[in-house]
């Protein structure tokens, strides 16, 4: 089975050098973006199948761009992107409820529950 494109949105480079380490020695594709302007940029030209978007984003040229936004934004540009939202929050998941999400991961990313998650958006093997 072919693996899926990942985007990962993370302006923290350990989480998203790490995040990305893992999808790698995993077999799948991945890209990064550190910011939202990058991450949308990045969805308009590419097609990802899967993005783990860090909810809370620093603004970038004073203008705030959180996850829920790039959830929002993603979906215009593709409809059936799988998205995982991550966060250092706790309680996360709850407010993830009316965004019809794939997982959530909570910080720091455990590299089993991340493979977990996306052996689940491949199916049964």
């Amino acid at each position: 089975m072919t693996k899926k494109s990942v985007l990962i949105v993370e302006d923290d480079l350990n989480s998203r050098e790490g995040m990305k380490a893992i999808l790698r020695m995993y077999g799948y594709h991945a890209d990064v973006s550190e910011d939202g302007l990058q991450a949308i940029k990045k969805i308009k030209e590419n097609r990802f199948e899967v993005a783990l978007i860090d909810i809370n984003l620093p603004p970038v040229l004073n203008v705030e761009i959180t996850g829920w936004d790039l959830i929002r934004i993603f979906r215009s540009f593709n409809p059936n992107i799988q998205i995982i939202v991550v966060s250092g929050e706790k309680g996360i998941q709850a407010r993830s409820q009316p965004f019809n999400l794939a997982g959530c991961l909570e910080k720091p990313i455990r590299p089993a529950r991340l493979k977990s998650l996306l052996e689940n958006l491949d199916g049964p093997n």
